[in-house]
């Protein structure tokens, strides 16, 4: 009964979610689409600002509200952000929004359900000489992330399952 439940409150999440995409353009005014999350765009300029590539990984991207914004940040130094979403339709509107946006290139599209997601993590404690230097691995089914990388996580139904 409570997955029926869940299963129910999941779809309406989903439906909410493609009805807004259809209806709002991104970074137009009108609804919550339409400027990034000030705390990861602030949160970006601090990491950005030490140069080379960095690896983004967004969770629960969407149609890049916040995706667009960070990959135009990496242009030009290797950077990417890792997209996934649960609905196909937002991966389509993410890839013609980076298109239109010149970002096609910093954007590595995964549709999945963060629910279903493995997995993993490790940290290895040692380095040469045995000195503690924390190196995080973390992996989700086939997305390695390596140190100085960035996960974004948005809460999604899928994931309190």
């Amino acid at each position: 009964m409570e997955s029926a439940r869940i299963e129910r409150i999941c779809q309406e999440e989903r439906d909410y979610h493609e009805a807004c995409y259809e209806e709002y353009k991104l970074f137009e005014p009108g609804s919550w689409l339409h400027k990034p999350v000030r705390a990861v765009m602030e949160t970006m300029a601090l990491v950005t600002s030490s140069g080379g590539p960095i690896t983004v990984l967004d969770l629960g991207c969407g149609v890049g509200r916040n995706s667009i914004p960070i990959a135009s940040r990496l242009q030009g130094r290797g950077g990417k952000v890792v997209c996934v979403d649960i609905l196909q339709s937002a991966l389509n509107k993410l890839h013609e929004y980076g298109e239109h946006y010149g970002v096609r290139a910093n954007l590595d599209l995964r549709l999945a359900d963060l629910g279903d997601l493995a997995k993993t993590s490790s940290v290895n404690e040692k380095r040469k000489h045995g000195s503690p230097k924390p190196d995080i691995q973390i992996r989700l089914r086939g997305i390695p992330l390596g140190r100085s990388q960035i996960l974004l996580s948005k809460r999604t139904c899928s994931a309190a399952q």
